[in-house]
C-alpha cells in the first residue's frame, strides 16, 4: 500500500477580542491499513489579551533570599543599586577610618616630638648629674669596654693556667684575666708568662686593651664632673642674674607709672581715695607674691592665691572700659559746666521781664525758655 498523504498543518487564528474556547484541529484523514502511531491532536492556544499598562512600582523591593533567584525587571535593578550603595557606604567608612588615622598620626607625631625634646633635656641633665647613665657614655665608653672584655674572656677561657712547678694546670677563667689587669706592669708580665707560657703575649694584649678603655672611662667621668660643676655654677649665676634684673625692672616700672598716672598717686586730704589705693596695692602684691602651684601650700592657701590672681586679672581687664566710662562722664560734666558758666555770666534783667536797661531782650537760655513759655500761654 502507498504511504499516507501528509497531513496539512493547522493554521492559527487571530485571537478574538474576548477570550473564547480554542477551535478544534481538523480531523486526520483515513488511516492506512498499517496502523502507525496515532499523532497527537494539536490545538491552537489563543493569545492572552494585553494587560493594561501599570505605573512603575516605587516601593522598595526586598533583597532576594539566599538560594532564590533574583527578581527580574525593576526588582533586579533595585537590588543591584542596593548592592552598589552598600559598597559605596563601605568605601566611605574606610575613607573616614583612614582620615581618623591620619589625624591620630598627626597627634602622635606631635607627642613624639614633645617626648623627644623632653628626652634631650633629660639627657643633657643626666650628662652633668650622672654621666655614667647618659647615652653618650654608654655608647662611647661602656659598650667598647664590654665588647673588649667579652673577646678577652672568650680567648682566655680557651687556655690553661700552670699552677705549680710540677706543671699541674687548670682551665683559665675571667677572674685570672681581671687579676692581671690589677697588677703592676712588671708583675703582670712575669705572672702572665708563668701562667700562660707561649700564649702570654696574646693575654697581655687583651689586658692592655682593657686597661686603656678603663683609663678612657675615668678621664671622661672626670671631665664630666668638672664640666658639671662649671655648668652648675653658670646655671646658678644665670638664675641670680635673672632674679636681680627682674627686681630692678619691677621697681623701675612701678616708680615710673606712679609718677605718670594720677590714678596711682595719693591725694592729700582725701582719705577715702588713699585708703582704696592702699587696698588695691595690697591685693595685687599678694596675687603676684604667691605661686598657686607650690605643692607646699594648703588647700585654703591655694584657694586664696588663685582667687587673688583672678580678682587682679579681672580688675585689669575692666580698667579700660571703666576708663572710657569716666572719660565720657567727664565730657558731660564739662559741657554742663560750660552751660552753667554761660548762665552765670548773663547780665541782670533789671526786673523788666528779661529786658535789659534799654528795654532790649538778651538772648540767654533762660530768656529763650521764658519766651517759649510765654508763647505757649498765649496759644492757650
Amino acid at each position: 500500500m502507498g504511504d499516507p498523504k501528509p497531513q496539512p498543518k493547522p493554521t492559527e487564528k487571530a485571537p478574538a477580542k474576548h477570550v473564547g474556547k480554542p477551535a478544534k484541529a481538523q480531523e486526520q484523514p483515513a488511516k492506512p491499513q498499517e496502523t502507525p502511531a496515532k499523532p497527537q491532536e494539536t490545538t491552537t492556544k489563543p493569545q492572552e489579551p494585553a494587560a493594561p499598562e501599570q505605573e512603575p512600582d516605587t516601593t522598595t523591593t526586598p533583597a532576594p533570599e539566599e538560594g532564590k533567584p533574583e527578581p527580574k525587571g525593576l526588582g533586579q535593578i533595585v537590588n543591584r543599586q542596593r548592592k552598589q550603595l552598600k559598597q559605596l557606604e563601605s568605601e566611605v567608612e574606610q575613607y573616614k577610618a583612614q582620615t581618623s588615622k591620619l589625624a591620630e598620626l598627626d597627634a602622635i607625631q606631635k607627642r613624639a616630638e614633645a617626648a623627644e625634646k623632653r628626652r634631650q633635656e633629660l639627657e643633657e641633665h643626666i650628662r652633668y648629674v650622672d654621666y655614667t647613665k647618659s647615652d653618650e657614655y654608654l655608647s662611647k665608653y661602656q659598650k667598647p669596654f664590654e665588647d673588649a672584655m667579652s673577646r678577652a674572656v672568650r680567648d682566655v677561657e680557651q687556655l690553661t693556667v700552670v699552677m705549680d712547678e710540677q706543671g699541674n694546670t687548670r682551665q683559665a677563667t675571667a677572674q685570672d684575666l681581671m687579676a692581671l689587669t690589677q697588677m703592676p706592669l712588671s708583675k703582670m708580665d712575669e705572672t702572665a708568662e708563668a701562667w700562660f707560657g707561649k700564649s702570654s703575649a696574646r693575654v697581655i694584649r687583651h689586658v692592655e686593651r682593657i686597661r686603656e678603655l678603663v683609663d678612657t672611662q675615668e678621664r671622661a667621668m672626670e671631665d664630666a664632673r668638672k664640666n658639671g660643676e662649671e655648668r652648675a655654677r653658670q646655671s646658678a649665676q644665670a638664675v641670680t642674674t635673672a632674679r636681680d634684673q627682674t627686681q630692678k625692672l619691677w621697681k623701675q616700672f612701678n616708680d615710673e607709672d606712679s609718677q605718670k598716672y594720677d590714678f596711682l598717686k595719693e591725694k592729700p586730704e582725701d582719705d577715702e581715695w588713699n585708703s582704696r589705693l592702699t587696698q588695691a596695692r595690697e591685693l595685687v602684691d599678694k596675687a603676684f607674691s604667691t605661686y598657686a602651684g607650690d605643692p607646699k601650700l594648703t588647700s585654703d592657701q591655694r584657694y586664696e592665691a588663685v582667687r587673688s590672681m583672678v580678682v587682679a586679672r579681672n580688675r585689669a581687664i575692666g580698667f579700660t572700659s571703666m576708663k572710657l566710662r569716666a572719660e565720657r562722664a567727664e565730657a558731660v560734666i564739662l559741657k554742663l559746666q560750660k552751660e552753667l558758666d554761660a548762665i552765670k555770666n548773663t547780665s541782670p534783667t533789671g526786673g523788666n521781664g528779661g529786658k535789659g536797661a534799654n528795654g532790649s531782650t538778651s538772648n540767654t537760655p533762660i530768656n529763650t525758655m521764658q519766651a517759649a513759655l510765654d508763647k505757649l500761654s498765649r496759644l492757650g
